[in-house]
């Protein structure tokens, strides 16, 4: 029974990176690596590398707030664009909606 078939020369993986890590790069990397849909810790790491776009989990929860952010700060757009009022205090809201989901997902602000 023949085997999966071989990978040309350029496309296999010949060469090992053994790395060490201080504490700190260790919980950076446990803390964003779980967060990305890639399912082992080497895959996350070549992706970087090559700086490959990383994609993100998130939630059905973390999305419908990430909608309603996104929802005021379009109505906020459509009135500066239509010349109308805005108030400061929706821009505010927006604002500081925006900020507390980016320091629940561990974004620096």
């Amino acid at each position: 029974m023949p085997g999966r078939p071989k990978l040309p020369n350029d496309s296999r993986r010949t060469h090992e990176l053994h790395v060490r890590l201080n504490k700190a790069e260790w919980d950076a990397l446990n803390l964003k690596f779980p967060q990305t849909t890639k399912k082992r810790r080497a895959d996350y790491v070549r992706a970087i590398i090559v700086r490959q776009r990383i994609q993100s989990r998130i939630d059905a929860q973390e999305l419908s707030a990430l909608a309603r952010i996104g929802a005021n700060l379009n109505q906020i757009a459509k009135r500066l664009n239509e010349r109308r009022r805005v108030e400061e205090r929706d821009v505010r809201q927006a604002q500081n909606a925006l900020i507390a989901y980016l320091d629940r997902n561990h974004y620096k602000t």
